[in-house]
C-alpha cells in the first residue's frame, strides 16, 4: 500500500480550499437522512445521489451534476466478504465550459468526471486500500490530465474522504454521513466552489482546438506515414477520448541536477560513426504538442505514474512518441531529468538509443510537486515533480519479432547501446526490461527509457527512488536475494539474460511441463520480511531463489524444442553465469548486505513473512563492424566443463563481494554468444525453421495448464472437506 495518512475529518476538510457554509443560511445541510428501506447498493446509490444534489442546488452557479458510471464487484476480502459497488462521478461541467473555447466538443460525459464516487451497502469499501482505483475510475483517467484526484468512499451510513497524489494519500476517519450537517455535505459543498486547478486538472493541458485537430487528421490521412504510426495514431485520437494540447517547458536544469564535469563525456574512436551528436534546435520557450488517450497507463494513481502517447508534434508537424510521469526528487544527485541524460548519450555518439525533441519539468523546474509528502516525517515518501518528455522515434514492442536470429541482434544492438553508454558517457540505464527494448521498422533496436539512469561513478549514493532499482520481473538474482547491495554493472548485464530468457519462454515451444507456474517462480515470486534498517523497522521486498538455481547451473533448465542452435545459445549463456556465480562469495554478502528480521519484544519466533502476492529474413550486420565490435567464430562447441573462477575484470573492487566477474561484468562476451548464433543459423534452411518456431504466446496457449493442475486439485480437496460428491477429472487422470 502506499504511504498513506489518516486525519480526522474536520483536518482533512481544513486542508481543501474555499470556505465552509453557516448553517443558518443553507438549513437544508442540518436534515438528517434515514436508510430505513435500504437493502442493496443501488438503492443507497440513489439516496447518495438526492442528498448530493441538495447540497449541489445550494451552488446554482457550478451546474454540477452526479453521473452513474456503473458498477463492479471487487475480490473477495480475506474474511471472504464482497458485494456490488456502485460507481457515481461528481462532474462540474460550468468549471470546465470556459476550457471549451474554440475546441472540440467533449465526447463522452466520462471524461468530464472531477470527484469518482464509490458506494457500497455490502462491500468492505472503507477497509480497501484507497489507492487502488477499479477500472472505471482508471478508464475515466485515461481522457484526464490530474496533478491530484478526490475520491469519496461510502459504505452504508459510513464515509471517508480521500486524497490522492503521486507521493501517497491522505484518507480521513469513517464519519456518519447521514447525520445532520455531515463532513460530507461541506466537502462536497466545497467542491462545487472549487477552480478546476483546485479539483487537480492539469493547467497547462488544454483542450485542442478545431484547426490543431484538422492538422493532425490531415497528416493521419498521409500515404507517406509509415503503417505501424499511422495505425498507433488512430488507435491513439479516433474513438471517444478527447484531444489536448499539452506543454513541454524548456530551462535550463537545476545546479544539483546538472551533471558535473568530472567525469567528463568521452568520444569513441573516430573510425567509429555512431549516434547523433545530440537534439535538434528546441525552441526556448517551450514545445506543444497533441495528445489523445494514452497509449500506455500505469495502473496505480500513486507513485511515476507513467503514461505514454504516441503524439503530434505541432511546431514540427508530425508524430512522436511523448511519455508523460512524476519523477522522484532525491538528493545526492541520484536523479536527474530523463532529457539531460539523452543529451549526455548523443553528446557521446551513442547508437540504438531514441533521438530527442525535448523535454522538462511542466511549467518549469519543479512547478507541479506533491503535496502529501509534507504531511509525513522525512524521508518517509518521496516528493515528486512532473515532467515530460518527446522522442522523435515511435518504436513497435520487442514482441513483433520475426524469428529468434532477428531477437538475437536486437539484443546485441541493445547491449551495445549499453556498454557505450556505460564507457563513453559514464551512464547505466538501470532498467533493462522486455519493455524497454522496441523495435524500429528497419529491425534496429531502442534502447529507451532512461529515466532510472544513473553515472557509474555515484553509484555507491544509492537507487534512484528508495525501495526501487529497476523492473522486479528482470532484476538480478543478487540484487533481489539481497536488496541492499549497491547497483552494478552486472546488475544491468544480467537483466539482458533474463529478458532474453523470458522471450524465449514466451514465444518458442519449450519442455516445461507448467510453463506458467514456471515463469511465475523464475521472474515474479518474492516474500517480504520485517526487517530492521537505518535505526527502524521496514518491510522488505525479497526473492530471487529460482534464478540463482538458474543461474548457476552449467546448462539450460530447459529445452527450445526443434531448435538446436537456439538450446545452444541458451546453453553458452548458462555457462558463461555459471562462471560468473561460482565467484560470488554468498557469505561475505550475507555478512555485508545481509537483511536483519525484526523479532518483537513479545515474541521470540522469527518474524512470519507475509504471502507473496498473488525479425526480417536478411539482417542488418554492418552495425557491428560500425560499432567496433569484434566477432570471433566458434571452432569447437562449448565444452561441457564445470565452470572455472575468472580473474578480476580491471575495474572489479576485490573487497566488494557484489561486484560481478566473468560473463556478467563484459559486455563483448555478451554480444559474441549472440553474434554465434546469428552466423551460425546463416542459412536458408535454419532461418526456414527459426521463422517457423516462433510461437504466438506460449504463456496463453498454456494458461489452462495452471487452472487444470493446481486449482483443480485445490478444489477437489476442499469438496473432499465438505464432502461434496467428486465427479471424474480428466486432467487429472490424463496426468496419473
Amino acid at each position: 500500500m502506499p504511504a498513506t495518512v489518516k486525519l480526522s475529518p474536520s483536518a482533512f476538510l481544513a486542508k481543501i480550499p474555499g470556505t465552509e457554509p453557516y448553517s443558518q443560511e443553507h438549513p437544508i445541510l442540518s436534515d438528517p437522512i434515514s436508510l430505513e428501506g435500504i437493502n442493496s447498493g443501488r438503492q443507497l446509490a440513489s439516496l447518495f445521489k438526492r442528498s448530493i444534489e441538495s447540497v449541489l442546488d445550494l451552488v446554482p452557479e457550478s451546474s454540477a451534476q452526479i453521473v452513474d458510471l456503473g458498477a463492479y464487484k471487487p475480490q473477495r476480502d480475506s474474511y471472504g466478504r464482497t458485494g456490488t459497488i456502485v460507481e457515481l462521478g461528481l462532474a462540474l461541467e460550468s468549471l470546465l465550459e470556459p476550457r471549451l473555447a474554440s475546441a472540440v466538443n467533449l465526447p463522452h460525459r466520462r471524461h468530464q468526471i472531477a470527484v469518482p464516487v464509490e458506494i457500497s451497502f455490502t462491500a468492505p469499501l472503507c477497509e480497501m486500500d484507497p489507492g487502488e482505483l477499479p477500472s472505471l475510475q482508471r478508464d475515466v483517467l485515461l481522457g484526464q490530465h490530474r496533478l491530484f484526484l478526490y475520491r469519496i468512499l461510502v459504505q452504508r451510513t459510513k464515509a471517508r474522504l480521500v486524497y490522492l497524489d503521486h507521493a501517497g494519500i491522505r484518507i480521513s476517519d469513517e464519519f456518519d454521513w447521514t447525520v445532520a450537517n455531515s463532513f460530507l455535505h461541506l466537502f462536497v459543498w466545497k467542491l462545487a466552489h472549487m477552480t478546476p486547478e483546485e479539483l487537480g486538472f492539469d493547467p497547462t493541458a488544454e483542450l485542442a482546438t478545431t484547426t490543431e485537430v484538422a492538422a493532425l487528421r490531415c497528416a493521419m490521412d498521409s500515404g507517406l506515414l509509415p503503417p505501424h504510426i499511422r495505425e498507433a495514431a488512430r488507435a491513439t485520437f479516433e474513438g471517444d477520448y478527447p484531444v489536448h494540447r499539452v506543454l513541454i517547458t524548456v530551462a535550463d536544469p537545476l545546479p544539483d541536477e546538472a551533471f558535473p564535469v568530472d567525469p567528463p563525456v568521452l568520444l569513441p574512436p573516430p573510425s567509429i560513426p555512431l549516434g547523433r551528436s545530440g537534439p535538434g534546435v528546441i525552441p526556448s520557450e517551450g514545445h506543444l504538442f497533441l495528445v489523445g488517450r494514452p497509449h500506455f497507463q500505469a495502473e496505480r494513481f500513486v507513485g511515476r505514474f507513467t503514461r505514454g502517447y504516441v503524439a503530434f508534434d505541432l511546431q514540427a508537424q508530425r508524430f512522436c512518441f511523448l511519455k508523460d510521469y512524476w519523477r522522484p526528487l532525491v538528493s545526492r544527485r541520484r536523479a536527474r531529468p530523463e532529457h539531460l541524460v539523452y543529451e549526455r548519450l548523443h553528446a557521446a555518439q551513442t547508437p540504438f538509443i531514441a533521438t530527442l525533441i525535448c523535454g522538462g519539468d511542466v511549467g518549469g523546474p519543479r512547478a507541479q510537486k506533491t503535496r502529501v509528502q509534507d504531511d509525513f516525517p522525512e524521508n518517509r515518501t518521496t516528493p515528486r515533480a512532473h515532467y515530460r518528455i518527446a522522442v522523435e522515434e515511435v518504436g513497435v514492442p520487442l514482441k513483433t519479432f520475426r524469428g529468434f536470429r532477428g531477437l538475437a541482434n536486437l539484443f546485441a544492438q541493445a547491449i551495445t547501446a549499453h556498454g557505450h553508454a556505460v564507457k563513453y558517457a559514464g551512464i547505466l540505464h538501470g532498467d533493462i526490461s522486455v519493455g524497454n527494448i522496441l523495435i524500429k521498422p528497419a529491425g534496429r533496436a531502442l534502447l529507451i527509457d532512461w529515466d532510472h539512469a544513473r553515472l557509474v561513478s555515484e553509484l555507491e549514493t544509492g537507487p534512484v527512488e528508495p525501495g526501487h532499482a529497476g523492473t522486479w520481473q528482470f532484476q538480478s538474482a543478487l540484487l533481489l536475494r539481497w536488496p541492499r547491495k549497491p547497483y552494478r554493472v552486472s546488475d544491468d548485464i544480467e537483466s539482458f539474460v533474463h529478458a532474453f530468457i523470458y522471450m524465449v519462454l514466451r514465444h518458442h515451444v519449450t519442455s516445461i511441463d507448467n510453463l506458467p507456474a514456471f515463469v511465475e517462480g523464475f521472474f515474479d515470486r518474492c516474500h517480504y520480511v520485517r526487517a530492521e534498517l537505518d535505526g527502524g523497522v521496514t518491510t522488505v521486498k525479497r526473492g530471487g531463489d529460482s534464478k540463482l538455481l538458474h543461474l548457476n547451473a552449467t546448462s539450460s533448465r530447459f529445452t527450445a524444442v526443434g531448435s538446436p542452435k537456439l538450446q545452444a545459445l541458451l546453453d553458452e549463456i548458462a555457462r558463461g553465469c555459471a562462471e560468473s556465480y561460482a565467484a560470488v562469495d554468498t557469505k561475505a554478502m550475507d555478512r555485508l548486505y545481509g537483511i536483519v528480521r525484526h523479532v518483537p519484544e513479545d515474541r521470540r519466533r522469527a518474524t512470519q513473512i507475509a504471502p507473496p502476492p498473488q525479425p526480417i529474413s536478411e539482417l542488418d550486420m554492418s552495425w557491428v563492424s560500425r560499432c567496433g565490435v569484434k566477432y570471433e567464430p566458434r571452432t569447437d562447441p562449448p565444452s561441457p566443463a564445470p565452470p572455472t573462477i575468472s580473474p578480476p575484470a580491471a575495474n572489479a573492487t576485490p573487497s566488494d563481494p557484489s561486484e560481478m566477474t566473468g560473463f556478467l561484468a563484459d559486455w563483448d562476451a555478451v554480444i559474441q554468444v549472440f553474434l554465434v548464433y546469428i552466423v551460425d543459423t546463416n542459412n536458408q534452411a535454419d532461418q526456414e525453421a527459426d521463422t517457423r518456431s516462433k510461437a504466438d504466446d506460449e504463456l496463453k496457449r498454456r494458461e489452462p495448464e495452471r487452472s487444470n493442475g493446481v486449482n483443480v486439485i485445490h478444489r477437489r480437496f476442499h469438496q473432499q472437506k465438505r464432502n461434496v460428491p467428486l465427479k471424474p477429472c480428466r486432467a487429472l487422470q490424463s496426468a496419473a
